[in-house]
């Protein structure tokens, strides 16, 4: 736990606090882990293996996911959960728009779709079916494009996170680019959310 008591997950999981991780090395890190504290491997500390295996397997949860991440970093840096943003950035109203068409065409299709049951409108559905699969999945792909500058970006600034400040400190707080972070954070998180809406209607429109 850091100061304020919270579990600081970057070091159940050994791992630098900084904003971009290397997926492939975080979890080589767990599966590492994971077997040291698999409770089948203490019987007898079984509660605390227990304990410190359910934490780690939170913690990795949690730092694969960037959103997730970010949020935990900028929680455990500031001292208190970042505030929760309601209004879309500018920037991303656009998106904002066409994804929530899309989704809620799809989703009125689906509802047809489990209306009609006949033969011959299911050979209907199937085209509408194929068409929307790839519009979504062209969105997809294009969220997915949104998001790798934003990747860029928290590489970038893993930097600044380098510094060996003592974590706590007012040195350290000043010193991050907490904000660039925040606004790093809200874009990915909606461009995230969106991007996940998308690929639950793909795999619904499979069945």
């Amino acid at each position: 736990m850091d100061s304020s008591g919270m579990i600081d997950f970057f070091r159940v999981l050994d791992e630098v606090r900084r904003p971009w991780v290397d997926l492939n090395e975080l979890k080589a890190k767990f599966i590492t882990l994971s077997a040291v504290h698999h409770p089948d491997r203490n019987p007898s500390t079984s509660v605390t293996a227990t304990g410190d295996y359910a934490t780690l397997n939170v913690a990795y949860n949690c730092l694969r996911d960037t959103p997730q991440r970010l949020a935990h970093l900028l929680e455990l840096e500031m001292g208190e959960k970042p505030p929760t943003v309601q209004n879309i950035p500018g920037e991303l109203m656009d998106w904002a728009f066409e994804a929530g068409a899309l989704l809620r065409e799809s989703d009125q299709f689906l509802s047809e779709k489990t209306r009609n049951t006949s033969p011959m409108v299911a050979v209907q559905h199937f085209g509408k079916g194929m068409q929307l699969t790839d519009r979504l999945s062209a969105m997809q792909s294009r969220i997915q494009q949104a998001i790798r500058p934003l990747d860029e970006q928290l590489q970038r600034l893993n930097a600044a996170w380098l510094t060996g400040l003592p974590a706590g400190t007012l040195e350290r707080s000043a010193h991050l680019p907490l904000r660039e972070l925040q606004e790093v954070y809200q874009r990915y998180a909606f461009l995230n959310r969106w991007s996940q809406q998308i690929q639950e209607r793909i795999s619904t429109l499979a069945i």
